[in-house]
């Protein structure tokens, strides 16, 4: 009799943005979900994939974890872990991280393990913040080059129309009465 080693369990993921199946994620966030493929597993036990998000750029911990508890009716079969991304992370890469756990719990010694650092189909992108564009400020004028909105400080822009024509004719017709007033008491006085 020939004795067999059983078969070692095993996971491998695929992580994609819950949206549009793609690896990009929008810069505000959003969901994403890695279908984790297991095999060699028995039928009818409980088992527990827990997850993270890893940032690529160092290594270190997003903090973002998921995880699912599962039977399988066969040996080998998919499953999925939901992570949720808040804003944030916009500019990173994001690399999820998978352990397979017997029970319901994610503690202990992990019977399976997927954590490939360089593996595209576990990695996603999120995208850049889009940039606002600057506009230059609104010195109170339109188009037509006529200020007809409130200027920078507060008061109100000159149209260019009638006012400073009948202020500069009020200064006019000041001075002439003025002068008319200084030859008329000249005048009384001699």
């Amino acid at each position: 009799v020939q004795w067999t080693a059983p078969a070692v369990p095993s996971i491998g993921t695929t992580l994609v943005d819950s949206s549009d199946q793609d690896h990009t994620l929008a810069w505000d966030g959003g969901t994403l979900t890695d279908t984790v493929t297991y095999q060699n597993l028995t039928p009818g036990k409980t088992y527990t994939v827990a997850g993270e998000l890893i940032r690529k750029s160092d290594g270190t911990s997003t903090g973002i974890t998921g995880k699912t508890t599962f039977t399988p009716t066969e040996a080998n079969g998919t499953t999925t872990v939901t992570f949720t991304v808040p804003a944030g992370y916009d500019g990173q890469i994001l690399v999820a991280y998978e352990e397979l756990y017997t029970g319901t719990t994610s503690t202990g010694q992990p019977i399976a393990v997927h954590k490939d650092f360089n593996d595209t189909a576990q990695t996603i992108t999120i995208n850049n913040k889009p940039k606002v564009p600057t506009t230059p400020p609104d010195h109170g004028t339109t188009p037509s080059g006529h200020g007809t909105t409130p200027s920078d400080n507060g008061t109100l822009a000159s149209t260019g129309g009638v006012a400073p024509l009948a202020l500069g004719g009020l200064a006019i017709l000041t001075i002439v009465a003025g002068t008319t007033l200084l030859a008329v008491r000249r005048r009384t006085r001699s």
